[in-house]
């Protein structure tokens, strides 16, 4: 495994979170490493809250919206 990549980590989460892909999804696509910015078995608003950060760092508006309303439907 190569070292940890952000980028893929973030967009990994993004999927994983709004229940686009699954791990196990994830782990059949061989032609990439893994990766993510938490534990993607456990993860709660304030992991959510860090993925809606990255990518506002990064001017996506459209996925911080997506996340934003998922990140609402969680207790």
């Amino acid at each position: 495994m190569d070292d940890y990549d952000e980028d893929i980590a973030m967009i990994n989460a993004y999927f994983l979170i709004l229940g686009d892909l699954t791990i196990d999804d994830l782990i059949d696509r061989e032609d990439e490493d893994i990766y993510f910015p938490f534990n993607p078995f456990d993860y709660d608003k304030d992991n959510i809250q860090e993925v809606i950060d990255y990518f506002a760092g990064i001017e996506d508006y459209e996925k911080c919206i997506e996340l934003r309303n998922k990140q609402l439907t969680l207790k």
